[in-house]
């Protein structure tokens, strides 16, 4: 009897965890994802959850929707030709737009005042209906001289506050057609320009206008689609892997303020709403949500073309935002549309946004310290914090926020006014100090002249420069000074060594390391637990050994005096500039913001390039070579070592899929043997 009490308790404590684990389970058929601080896709919680699918509407193929002031959703019919009308609030049709000279009604916008613009690409015309469905009138292509012979076949249709119209017009490639409330051509608004790759630039170098006629035409991206929101800004959109912006918003003059946007490349579709957030949807059914400055948020969905699941598409064409919050989605393949409702956690991080904008810091604050309870390591709700913190005047704790975001922009604007009130604090203390040092080492220095004080100093540097393996040292500083007798006297072997120019290479690639993972965090280009140390380390030493030897052999060739020991000494010798630059550099980090990082930036060129004069000259003096020689010598070296990089890699694939290969010829007569 006890033993079948203790197995029924078991069986009620297991079937409580299983039905607590479903009920916790999340009705999403697809992930959420974001940016880590890594600028990497992570998971995050779900941001939407599907709600309805509305299959008894009898859609066939819609492209376009637009939700009105009054919650309703306008639903472009494409393949019935003609507009719905459903209202989201009662779940029902309420009326049908259909009209004789309206053919394939692709696009759709609803003013404030309840006049439908539908963009018709077969009849080559905008139509413009009243709130009740009445055909006002229609816009046919504009007659201006400058509109010219382009095709006037409106696909998507955006309109602000005055009438104005901004159109996308199939094949046209001069940009957003831009037409008056009278239909009137005002000119294109705007346009992507033509991105040439390496290969497109070096055509246009090398190839004649005859061969550059043969390439074909390079035309830009076409936008594919434009919206307007109530604050009559104007946003569009680009598909293409080329697309430098594949999500823009204009201003005035029609210029993309957005620097930089993240996320699907084939955005086909997307919506405002009143709070500035920017909803996009690409071809391939992910929907990506954007803040008002274009910082991606999140975004979800996904395609699955075998059968239908809520969540995902066959092929998303158009989205709408109701004044709930819920998306609305239209898939033109399978003709249904989907809405999904937002969690708690993605109106919290709208909030948040929306607070910020408003200037309500302390609501900011609070509402992304919510958001961080659920996901400590988001990085929008770190990067929140941080501007709030910047914006109230509280910099170390912005500084620490926005480090974890790796938002370095708005971390050097902390910084410098964490250093700025130091400087205010510390700098009388530092004038003092500086004065007095000058009195001193002034003092000092007459102290010397009578009595030479430091004559102990200055034998103990007589006796250093009398130490061969110290001397040979101190012999890369005077690369600096006097390059020309340094090379003569590296060339007769009076002065360097193999072991001194080894022990400077040693530091070299010390120091090389120390920069890459001891700089301070605004001058980090990669987070130093991404750094492979081993392949840094082969890379390092790889580079300079493979650069000595091809430039030996070819020299060998082209009658080159200098002996391999020559060339590795003075290779080793002239890095002294970078080794130099390198920890100027790195000291610099730590106090430098990015508002003087034209000071890094100068560094960084001269060092290099200082080396480089200095391998020049070297080789010219080494090889007893002219300077053309001498900079032939190193170009056909570094393409030497290309080559040999480029054989060792085949050599290295092609070894390890015949080493596959033997490894299941032997299995297999292993397992004939056995068998």
């Amino acid at each position: 009897m006890k033993r079948i009490r203790v197995i029924t308790l078991l069986s009620v404590l297991l079937m409580t965890i299983i039905l607590t684990n479903i009920s916790a389970a999340s009705p999403a058929t697809s992930y959420t994802w974001t940016f880590n601080s890594k600028e990497k896709w992570t998971k995050t919680q779900d941001a939407y959850l599907p709600e309805l699918t509305l299959l008894e509407l009898e859609l066939k193929e819609p492209e376009d929707l637009f939700i009105d002031r009054n919650n309703n959703l306008y639903i472009a019919d494409t393949g019935n030709s003609r507009i719905v009308r459903y209202s989201i609030d009662k779940h029902q049709i309420i009326d049908v737009i259909e009209n004789r000279v309206m053919k394939t009604p692709r696009g759709l916008f609803v003013t404030d005042d309840g006049n439908i613009y539908v963009a018709d690409a077969r009849a080559e015309a905008v139509h413009r209906f009243d709130q009740a469905g009445n055909l006002i009138e229609s816009f046919l292509k504009p007659n201006e001289t400058a509109f010219g012979k382009t095709p006037f076949n409106p696909a998507r249709i955006a309109v602000d506050s005055k009438k104005n119209m901004f159109i996308i017009g199939e094949g046209v490639l001069n940009g957003i057609i831009h037409l008056s409330a009278g239909g009137q051509f005002l000119g294109y608004f705007a346009t992507n320009k033509v991105t040439l790759d390496l290969v497109a630039e070096l055509q246009n170098i090398f190839f004649t206008d005859e061969q550059l006629d043969n390439l074909g035409s390079r035309v830009p991206l076409t936008i594919t689609n434009v919206f307007v929101d109530q604050e009559n800004i104007v946003y569009s959109t680009t598909m293409g892997l080329q697309a430098e912006k594949v999500l823009a918003k204009h201003n005035t003059a029609g210029k993309n303020v957005f620097s930089e946007v993240r996320g699907a490349s084939d955005l086909i579709d997307l919506y405002v709403d009143p709070r500035g957030i920017i909803y996009a949807a690409s071809l391939t059914g992910i929907i990506s949500i954007y803040s008002p400055d274009g910082e991606f948020i999140h975004s979800f969905g996904g395609f699955y073309g075998k059968e239908d699941i809520s969540g995902l598409f066959t092929e998303l064409g158009s989205l709408a935002v109701d004044r709930d919050g819920k998306i609305w989605a239209a898939d033109s393949s399978t003709s249904y549309l989907q809405s999904f409702v937002p969690t708690d956690y993605a109106n919290t991080i709208y909030r948040a946004l929306h607070a910020f904008k408003l200037g309500n810091y302390q609501q900011t604050k609070e509402l992304w310290y919510t958001v961080l309870a659920r996901n400590q390591m988001l990085r929008l709700a770190h990067e929140g914090i941080g501007k709030v913190y910047l914006y109230t005047q509280q910099y170390k704790e912005a500084m620490h926020h926005l480090e974890i975001a790796n938002s370095k922009f708005y971390y050097s604007q902390a910084y410098w006014e964490v250093r700025n009130i130091w400087l205010q604090e510390n700098l009388a203390m530092l004038i003092t100090a500086l004065v007095i040092l000058l009195i001193v080492m002034r003092l000092l220095r007459r102290l010397d002249n009578q009595y030479q004080i430091f004559d102990f100093y200055r034998n103990f540097g007589e006796r250093v420069r009398k130490n061969q393996l110290l001397a040979d040292l101190l012999f890369l500083f005077d690369f600096f000074k006097h390059p020309i007798d340094s090379f003569y006297d590296l060339k007769k072997g009076k002065r360097g060594s193999y072991l001194s120019a080894t022990i400077w290479y040693l530091f070299f690639f010390i120091v090389y390391l120390h920069a890459r993972f001891g700089r301070d965090f605004l001058y980090t280009p990669v987070p130093v637990e991404d750094l492979d140390f081993s392949a840094l380390m082969l890379g390092f030493v790889v580079i300079c050994f493979l650069f000595v030897l091809t430039n030996y052999l070819l020299s060998s060739i082209q009658d080159g005096d200098g002996t391999l020991g020559d060339i590795y000494k003075l290779t080793i010798y002239a890095m002294g500039p970078m080794i130099t630059g390198i920890l100027v550099v790195t000291g610099l980090s730590y106090f430098l913001s990015y508002n003087e990082e034209f000071l890094i930036d100068l560094i960084e060129f001269v060092a290099p390039s200082w080396s480089l004069i200095i391998l020049v000259l070297g080789l010219q003096e080494v090889h007893v070579y002219s300077t053309g020689a001498a900079v032939k010598s190193i170009v056909l070296s570094i393409a030497s070592m290309i080559v040999i990089a480029i054989v060792v890699l085949i050599v290295v694939m092609m070894g390890e899929q015949l080493a596959d290969f033997l490894q299941v010829i032997v299995k297999e007569v292993l397992r004939n043997v056995t068998n």
